[in-house]
Order: structure tokens, then sequence, then C-alpha cells
């Protein structure tokens, strides 16, 4: 199972979180991806090919060209619920834009929201937040 999967079109939060994780979690699996399309793409061939490796926790940006965070929340819901109630979606952005707060809220997929980089203390929020379901 893909413990963590980051969603960032900036390399350098891609590399820090992914960085960040690998020691918080070392024997965790963690995917990275720079851009929504080719997150969701490989989420549709991995839920057909290797159902067993569907994240656990997705770490989303909001600002992103071609699809932003939210263009990918309206995506993930085309997936099957009983395969959505599986993953646990965190916005992980530098948007201050309260409005960016109000609308991430509004998707049941999203546990929280939390400003760049990622901490330490962020990873073992993320962990200990149950499933809603």
């Amino acid at each position: 199972m893909i413990k963590y999967l980051l969603i960032d079109d900036d390399e350098f939060f891609l590399i820090l979180n992914k960085d960040i994780l690998s020691l918080s979690c070392p024997e965790q699996a963690v995917m990275e991806f720079n851009s929504a399309t080719a997150a969701l793409k490989w989420m549709e061939e991995t839920l057909e090919k290797e159902p067993a490796n569907w994240p656990e926790n997705i770490l989303l940006d909001i600002r992103m060209p071609f699809m932003n965070g939210f263009d990918f929340l309206e995506k993930l819901n085309d997936f099957p619920e009983a395969s959505i109630r599986k993953v646990k979606v965190f916005m992980m952005t530098s948007s201050l834009d309260e409005r960016d707060f109000i609308k991430a809220r509004t998707y049941p997929s999203v546990y929280n929201y939390f400003t760049k980089p990622l901490t330490m203390e962020m990873i073992e929020e993320i962990e200990n937040t149950p499933y809603k379901h």
C-alpha cells in the first residue's frame, strides 16, 4: 500500500515533503507527482491493476497549472465510493486565501488543510486522523 501520495507542481516542496516523510516514516511507501493529471492517471491504473497499492493519504496542493487541487478533488469523486473511503486527502498549500480553506472543507474526502511546508507535527496529526466513514 502507498502510505502517502504527494501532488505538487513545485519540485522543491515535493522533494522537501518526501524527505520529511522518509525521516518520519522510513518504512512507508511514498509516491510523488508534479501534476494532478499524472496522479489521477496513476490512481486509475493502480485501482485497476493493483488495488492494494491505493494510497492511504494524499497531500494535495491547490494552485497547480492545467488541473488544480479542486479539479483533482472533483475527478476523485468519479472513483468508486469504496475506494474513496479508503483515502484521506490533506490540502498542502501556500495559499492564505480564506476562500480556499472554506472551499476545501466542502469536499468530504478532505480531512484537513495545512500550510506548506510539511512538519513532523502535521505528519503526526495525519497519522492520528481516523477515517470519517
